[in-house]
């Protein structure tokens, strides 16, 4: 347990340490002295302490002239300034008596104590002993832990992506913030047993970066059970069909890594011309939960020709069935099947899909607060990456995506 003592008297500084150390198993290395107000704002910019015992005649800068209110005026740049770490009890404490009919008032009315300090008396000592006997009782207490408030967060990148998904349900709500520009929309879903809370929004820009930093708002709004991530994939291999939904075993970010650099002329020269031949990519990875890749291994050949035959014009795709390979996420849009070839069969040779968000949902999730969700990727194929990438299939694509989410959701995870 920290402890700050606030006080330019070295004797009376001394005396309240040790006043702590022999009767509450504080350690010396929990106790700072620092003798003025600024001195003291400095550690609390960095630290926070449980408790911090404050002379009431304290000066602003040490070696300044003394301010008989200093450590009310400490008390107030605690309330106002949110830079400052405030401590979570305050004893303000004086060895003048006139100073505490002065100032008694003001510092019980913000809720903290006053004490009169003597060298010969006990009670000081008993006074500041008790409350740092109730702040280890508290301290070491159960705390409240953070539940799960929402079942499902749903993260959309694209304009087809968010108009699929928010055909899943007539009665979506707004849901917005003072504090934050991102606007959500909730929605209850329902199965056999229970209704099923789920919230959505979508990126206004894509990449990575924007997929991580709206998926971490999320989670600590929502705090959901799992983040998904439906919509458009590109695929990579050849053997896959438009609408083919990839659930990835693992999701890769295929861009970070290093460029080398050329030995001689004619590799500089190469490196000109072919940059991506002298990329070595560190390839990071994370898994999606096991769990969940045992129970999408089984078919759902029913319940996809369900969502295929509600497709209208259909007879220009095939059935769609479940991928459960390997994502590849970066931070552009491929459409160049030399960086297929190169940047990522090369050095990722089970990658079947290629995104530009999936990694960064991943990460979010990976290190977001306890209780952590479940990330899902869950993308459909709308295009192979190559010269001939075009927006004819996004739609498509998307509707499997998230028709099949909702099934998922409503019916195996719920």
């Amino acid at each position: 347990m920290k402890i700050l003592i606030v006080d330019d008297e070295n004797v009376k500084a001394s005396n309240v340490k040790d006043a702590l150390l022999n009767n509450n198993e504080i350690v010396e290395t929990d106790i700072i002295i620092v003798p003025s107000i600024n001195d003291a704002i400095g550690k609390m910019l960095n630290e926070r302490y449980a408790l911090m015992v404050v002379d009431m005649c304290i000066p602003e800068n040490y070696g300044n002239k003394l301010h008989d209110d200093g450590g009310l005026k400490l008390i107030k740049i605690l309330s106002d300034d949110k830079r400052v770490f405030a401590p979570t009890e305050i004893i303000v404490l004086t060895s003048h008596g006139d100073l505490m009919e002065k100032y008694k008032d003001e510092v019980l009315k913000k809720s903290f104590e006053i004490i009169v300090y003597n060298d010969t008396s006990e009670e000081w000592k008993e006074k500041i002993n008790d409350k740092v006997l109730y702040l280890k009782r508290y301290l070491e207490s159960p705390q409240e832990k953070r539940e799960h408030y929402y079942d499902i967060a749903i993260l959309t990148a694209v304009e087809c992506e968010k108009e699929a998904v928010r055909k899943l349900s007539e009665d979506w709500e707004k849901v917005t913030f003072e504090d934050d520009s991102t606007v959500y929309y909730s929605t209850m879903w329902k199965n056999n047993s229970k209704g099923i809370k789920v919230i959505t929004t979508s990126l206004t820009q894509m990449g990575m970066v924007p997929a991580a930093t709206i998926s971490m708002k999320m989670i600590l709004k929502f705090a959901p059970r799992y983040i998904i991530m439906p919509g458009i994939a590109g695929g990579v291999k050849n053997e896959y069909e438009f609408g083919d939904i990839i659930i990835p075993r693992e999701v890769k970010d295929y861009c970070s890594g290093k460029y080398t650099t050329p030995k001689n002329l004619e590799e500089a020269e190469e490196a000109i011309r072919n940059p991506l031949k002298f990329f070595i990519p560190t390839a990071s990875s994370i898994s999606t939960d096991p769990d969940i890749i045992n129970i999408v291994s089984n078919s759902f050949k029913e319940e996809l020709r369900k969502i295929y035959d509600n497709w209208p014009n259909n007879n220009e795709y095939k059935v769609p069935s479940i991928r459960t390979g390997y994502m590849a996420s970066g931070d552009s849009v491929v459409q160049n099947s030399s960086v297929i070839e190169m940047m990522i069969k090369n050095h990722l040779r089970s990658a079947d899909g290629l995104d530009m968000e999936a990694y960064g949902v991943y990460y979010a999730a990976q290190q977001s607060l306890k209780p952590k969700p479940i990330p899902i990727c869950m993308k459909s194929i709308s295009d192979f990456a190559d010269k001939e990438k075009g927006d004819d299939h996004q739609a498509y694509a998307a509707y499997v995506s998230a028709n099949f989410l909702k099934f998922f959701v409503t019916n195996i995870l719920m």
